[in-house]
């Protein structure tokens, strides 16, 4: 990290404040947060269990915490796409991506 706070890599992508790390984080705290609340009201309630095409298990309470995280995600950073185990890559065009794997 520089003498300025912004740690410098290699692609101009690695150039993140010290600021910036923070608000992410704490985001990314939230984000948990919020992950753990979805989860825990649907699983209170009963889900569904299925299979996906590689016939690996998937559960309702999975995809709609995936589908909560993204919704607050666009909402906080619209820039940043996310990338998630059960629904896919949201924008490959986008620089940077939150990963959820729920």
């Amino acid at each position: 990290m520089s003498s300025d706070g912004v740690f410098r890599g290699t692609d101009p992508r690695d150039e993140v404040s010290v600021s910036r790390r923070r608000e992410l984080l704490a985001a990314a705290l939230e984000l948990a947060d919020l992950c753990a609340e979805t989860t825990a009201s649907i699983v209170a309630t009963g889900f569904d269990v299925s299979k996906k095409a590689d016939a690996s298990l998937v559960t309702t309470a999975d995809v709609e915490t995936e589908r909560s995280f993204r919704k607050r995600v666009r909402e906080w950073f619209p820039e940043m796409g996310v990338l998630g185990e059960e629904l896919g890559e949201s924008d490959r065009s986008k620089d940077f991506r939150w990963v959820i794997d729920p």
